[in-house]
């Protein structure tokens, strides 16, 4: 197997994203730029990325056929491999940099939180996306405890927070015709489907409301007022008006708000004045 095939165990852009929500944490809080600290999340979140594949492996024969997995182009056991060695390169990094007892407390909550998602949190109905939004918060207040003003990425992890738990709703939506068969027991699955899509626009709703509050606490400039209301805000909105009504239509909005996200953080990282 080669290392391309690997790397795509662990979402790469994702991983990417979650980077730059630790920075613009860091940034908003007026900590150092492209501080090394702000990878731990990544690496953390690689490992839930790889160990959900592990134990979802069945599941995404129908819902992600494409994956490394269901494919055939890796292993469950390769892919536990790659998860426990993401966690503890995070986990080094995270002790090495000499940071807050805060950032052990929040990457131990994240490990722990992603070894319990799947297959137990995320068969625990509106459990599981609520925990993957905390964790998409958690990553900006990552960021925001290495400065030295954190309180001031409060706001932007609300914000995260409430888009990624939209988002979290929408992939659920989107994966119940391989999640039902495969015995997963995920919100829609549960409850129907009408639960988690009002929470859907409930959540697309608080997002639409939190956008401009770094901007208007003065945290966040003209580059996040342009990107958030230009790109993330006419996303949200449309998940409130419109929300998907079956998986082609989840697929396509939980591809939309990961862009309402990027743009966020890409507003955030270009936009954040100093502490």
């Amino acid at each position: 197997m080669s290392a391309l095939t690997r790397l795509s165990i662990v979402r790469p852009l994702n991983l990417i994203a979650l980077w730059g929500a630790a920075e613009a944490g860091a940034r908003l809080a007026g900590g150092p730029a492209l501080a090394p600290a702000s990878l731990a999340p990544a690496l953390a979140a690689a490992f839930g990325y790889a160990r959900n594949d592990a134990v979802d492996a069945a599941a995404d024969r129908t819902n992600r056929p494409d994956r490394p997995i269901p494919s055939g182009r890796l292993t469950a056991r390769s892919a536990h491999a790659v998860a426990w060695i993401c966690l503890a390169l995070g986990a080094a990094l995270t002790l090495s940099q000499a940071l807050r007892a805060t950032h052990v407390a929040l990457y131990a909550i994240a490990a722990l939180s992603l070894y319990f998602y799947s297959p137990w949190l995320k068969n625990r109905g509106p459990l599981g996306p609520a925990v993957v939004a905390l964790l998409g918060g958690l990553a900006v207040l990552w960021g925001g405890w290495i400065g030295p003003a954190p309180a001031r990425s409060l706001a932007a992890a609300a914000l995260a927070s409430a888009v990624t738990f939209a988002r979290e709703c929408a992939k659920d939506l989107e994966d119940v015709a391989g999640d039902a068969p495969a015995g997963k027991g995920t919100w829609p699955v549960q409850a129907g489907e009408g639960p988690p899509r009002l929470a859907l626009r409930i959540a697309s709703a608080a997002g639409l409301l939190l956008i401009p509050i770094p901007w208007l606490l003065g945290h966040a400039g003209a580059w996040y007022l342009a990107l958030s209301l230009g790109v993330a805000a006419p996303i949200l909105a449309w998940c409130i008006v419109l929300p998907p009504l079956d998986a082609v239509a989840a697929r396509r909005t939980t591809r939309a708000l990961k862009v309402a996200l990027l743009a966020g953080v890409v507003g955030l990282w270009l936009g954040a004045t100093p502490a």
